[in-house]
């Protein structure tokens, strides 16, 4: 483990310890969040097994697996482009009149 990684975690240990011992325990009303990103599908797949069992969700733009920790989680994203498939599911015909035809009955031709 790097010595960035053990101070971040000493970083967490240290926060947990203050909450502990913060006077007004029931203040904490919300949980916090972490983003991590992945940059394509096989490093998707890498991380998301390291996340272990987590549900999938698709917002905006993003594709992400999300892991609860009590009233805390972690969120592996990545643009959805960059994991999914565009699918073509059909096609629709769409008639449209030729420029020079005549107007139909009822309706003025557009000047």
């Amino acid at each position: 483990m790097s010595d960035y990684t053990k101070n971040w975690c000493k970083g967490l240990r240290d926060l947990a310890d203050f909450v502990e011992s913060y006077r007004d325990g029931d203040s904490w009303t919300t949980g916090f969040a972490l983003n991590l990103f992945a940059d394509d599908a096989e490093d998707m797949a890498e991380k998301g097994r390291r996340l272990g069992t987590a549900s999938k969700h698709e917002q905006g733009g993003y594709y992400f697996l999300k892991r609860d920790f009590g009233p805390h989680s972690i969120a592996l994203n990545i643009l959805r482009e960059r994991i999914c498939e565009r699918v073509q599911t059909g096609t629709r015909k769409v008639m449209k009149p030729a420029p020079d035809a005549p107007a139909s009955r009822g309706r003025r031709a557009r000047v």
